[in-house]
């Protein structure tokens, strides 16, 4: 009895592992390979939404998955796909792109390479603007420090001044209009301050998006210009593939000619021998 069951658990445990070497190969066989149609779809989806500028970044992938998952009937979640184009664009920037997809199409290849460009201007961009941003706020915070340092510094002095000793209290000074005055100005200067620092943004923001306009109508004009030049090509194709059925009925149509002609002169000749065996067949 004890043997059996030993037997039976043996048994049990091949089993179990078998069922994991054929989920392992499942596994293997569900992975999924990023190529270039893959690649270009996804910098395509990253240029339409944009997530290294947007309020929301995680949402903006999350959209961007879903787009690709779509499109390829994948399961992929935003962290794969932010990695992957982080992989991608690390690579452009290494002038790799054309390396890594040297076994591809030569027109979907161009495509990429130019939307990387497009992409890659607009990333920097967003970071000079946010490195422009944070360089803004630490300087004012340190104004700010640094004034309010001068502040408590001045009023101490000031309350310094105007006490007196219990032994020997002497007239209470007039209250100096200086602690007032001093911070009114501060104040005024931190307000002018900050709305010079507003203006200057707004600024910023106005060229960013003037250029990024820009970039977006070079883009568009670019998009024609390749969809025009590939009508362009059809257009040429469909000729020369009309031109080529037009070549071949005319070459049938001769062949057919040729033959009846032979036809004919064969039919002609059976004749004149006919006759001629009858005329010999008279005489």
């Amino acid at each position: 009895m004890e043997q059996l069951l030993a037997e039976q658990e043996e048994e049990r445990k091949r089993d179990d592992a078998d069922a994991a070497v054929a989920d392992g190969r499942k596994q293997r066989k569900k992975q999924f390979r990023w190529k270039l149609n893959h690649d270009l779809a996804l910098v395509k989806a990253v240029l339409a939404h944009t997530p290294f500028s947007s309020v929301k970044p995680g949402d903006a992938w999350a959209t961007i998955a879903g787009s690709i998952n779509k499109l390829f009937e994948l399961s992929l979640d935003k962290l794969a796909v932010h990695r992957r184009f982080d992989l991608v664009l690390e690579a452009h920037r290494k002038e790799e792109t054309k390396n890594r997809y040297r076994s591809g199409i030569e027109e979907e290849v161009c495509e990429i390479v130019r939307l990387l460009n497009d992409l890659m201007s607009l990333i920097d961009d967003q970071k000079l603007l946010e490195k422009g941003h944070t360089e803004a706020k630490q300087k004012k915070l340190d104004d700010s420090k640094l004034k309010a340092e001068e502040i408590r510094v001045a009023a101490c002095t000031t309350i310094k001044r105007s006490g007196s000793s219990p032994e020997n209290p002497g007239p209470v000074p007039k209250k100096r209009p200086t602690d007032c005055t001093l911070i009114d100005l501060w104040k005024e200067k931190q307000e002018s301050e900050r709305q010079q620092e507003m203006k200057r943004l707004d600024v910023e923001q106005q060229r960013y998006d003037a250029e990024r306009a820009e970039k977006v109508v070079d883009r568009d004009l670019e998009k024609k210009k390749l969809h025009l030049q590939q009508q362009q090509f059809e257009l040429e194709r469909d000729r020369f593939n009309h031109q080529r059925d037009k070549d071949k009925e005319e070459f049938k149509l001769r062949q057919k000619q040729l033959i009846l002609r032979e036809e004919e002169r064969k039919s002609q000749m059976a004749t004149q021998t006919a006759l001629l065996q009858l005329l010999m067949k008279k005489m």
